[in-house]
């Protein structure tokens, strides 16, 4: 009749691995699950950074970026460079809390972070602890473009490699 469910002392292990695909302006989340046989990679969300994808020149800022130099001089900065590297700063932060509310909500209990280089470095970066203890695998690889079956070819060839 009126029975009702309760979960509350149910300790579960999420076998979910999150498969995080960017570079610095598009971000795509692929959920792999594993029932114990091949394990499903689907994509459930994507995040685009308008900046990211943006030119220089299409900007608002037309100075150069300046830093801090050796003796403290200051040192002008390549605008491109400063600019790819500003916005895969925000980008990243972007991510990195899309993540954060999936792993709050339990989600995903692994990660695996498929970034080319440069991207994979800022989004390392910016991981708060909890989140990068759940890195189970980095890939520097910009697999953006590819379809999700080619994503879940490499990443299952990369997860046999490291093991």
């Amino acid at each position: 009749e009126g029975e009702e469910m309760t979960f509350k002392h149910r300790n579960i292990v999420v076998p979910t691995t999150w498969v995080v695909v960017a570079d610095r302006s598009r971000g795509r989340i692929l959920a792999m699950v594993s029932d114990g046989v091949e394990p499903e990679l689907k994509e459930i969300e994507t995040l685009i950074s308008p900046e990211g994808s943006m030119k220089q020149s299409e900007s608002v800022s037309d100075r150069q970026g300046s830093f801090v130099g050796q003796a403290g001089a200051p040192v002008a900065g390549d605008p491109e460079t400063d600019f790819q590297h500003k916005t895969a700063e925000s980008f990243a932060i972007e991510l990195v809390s899309f993540l954060e509310s999936g792993r709050n909500s339990q989600q995903f209990g692994r990660l695996v972070l498929v970034a080319p280089p440069s991207f994979l470095g800022t989004l390392r970066k910016k991981l708060p602890a909890p989140l990068s203890r759940m890195v189970e695998l980095e890939i520097d690889k910009d697999y953006t473009k590819h379809s999700v079956a080619e994503i879940a070819s490499h990443v299952s060839k990369a997860q046999a490699t490291k093991s």
